[in-house]
């Protein structure tokens, strides 16, 4: 039977999306919602960026209020440093857009009040390597916060030269959980020399078509649990789609989206900052939005789940 309470959402979206997109104006919106974090991982692009003075939390919910009067938006993502700090904000800020993401790094839990379309946990690999980058412990602390959770939760691991060859096992181990999704994206360069990232994170073109076989492979074993259709393979490819949005100019984030820092100013020409190195992007959304306004059906089925 056809569910038209999923359906409709996806209905009204989509187009909104694509007629945002070929306008070039704004129709999804996210904020960082404080620039504290419990965490400090190398590959984090939000360590490497400056967030100005912060806002307190009144100013910033006061801040969250304006932008969502000023134009419709489809879909907002709250964002940190760890949005989670801030739990009275996140309850408040929700029931402000139709549909919404919070991304986190899952320590503090998924809490029940805040009624988030649903939460994007940060999954940087198995336990090993998923402790080397945030803490002896995160990994079990994580997990066990996932399987006692009963909001909908979607991981995104970012891929890098540190963590790709354990993608399998980290698949393998979490489609038993209470995980709805896995989806991937790849570590985007932010920043040079003292202030910034690290090479050692970056992938060459050739291990980023290696990875995307691998997770084609995974996405035919496990076709309900991850999140990558052929279409986000194709813009993610190097070789095939990529180069057809990875500049300002073309990038789809930039064109419909609008980022706010912690200080509740607008900061372009994303969230990564103007700082990042958008000839390397890696950015997960960008793959999603393509796949969305052309028409990817495999993209639609799961989003029917999480918005």
């Amino acid at each position: 039977m056809i569910d038209f309470n999923k359906i409709l959402p996806i209905a009204r979206v989509v187009p909104g999306i694509t007629r945002s997109f070929f306008m070039k104006r704004p129709c999804t919106v996210s904020f960082d919602v404080t620039s504290s974090c419990s965490l400090n991982c190398d590959y984090c692009y939000f360590k490497y960026t400056d967030p100005g003075r912060q806002l307190s939390e009144d100013e910033m919910l006061d801040r969250i209020r304006q932008v969502a009067g000023e134009f419709t938006a489809y879909h907002a993502s709250f964002v940190g440093g760890e949005p989670t700090l801030r739990p009275r904000l996140l309850e408040e800020a929700v029931k402000l857009f139709p549909h919404t993401w919070i991304l986190t790094n899952g320590v503090r839990g998924f809490p029940e009040n805040i009624k988030a379309s649903a939460w994007v946990v940060s999954l940087d690999g198995t336990e090993d390597i998923h402790d080397g980058f945030k803490g002896k412990g995160i990994h079990k602390r994580v997990l066990k916060n996932i399987n006692k959770s009963q909001s909908m939760i979607f991981s995104n691991t970012t891929v890098s030269k540190k963590n790709h060859h354990c993608l399998e096992d980290l698949a393998e181990e979490m489609k038993d959980t209470n995980l709805s999704y896995m989806t991937f994206s790849f570590y985007t360069p932010v920043g040079s020399g003292d202030n910034g990232g690290s090479d050692d994170f970056a992938l060459s073109d050739a291990e980023k078509i290696s990875i995307l076989g691998r997770i084609s492979d995974l996405r035919k074993k496990y076709p309900s649990f991850i999140f990558f259709s052929p279409l986000m393979e194709y813009y993610y490819h190097p070789g095939k789609g990529y180069h057809r949005w990875n500049s300002t100019e073309n990038c789809p984030v930039a064109i419909i989206g609008r980022h706010y820092g912690a200080d509740g100013k607008l900061q372009l020409p994303c969230a990564m900052g103007p700082t990042a190195d958008c000839s390397a992007c890696g950015c997960g959304m960008n793959a999603i939005f393509l796949a969305l306004i052309h028409g990817d059906i495999n993209a639609m089925r799961i989003l029917m789940d999480l918005i």
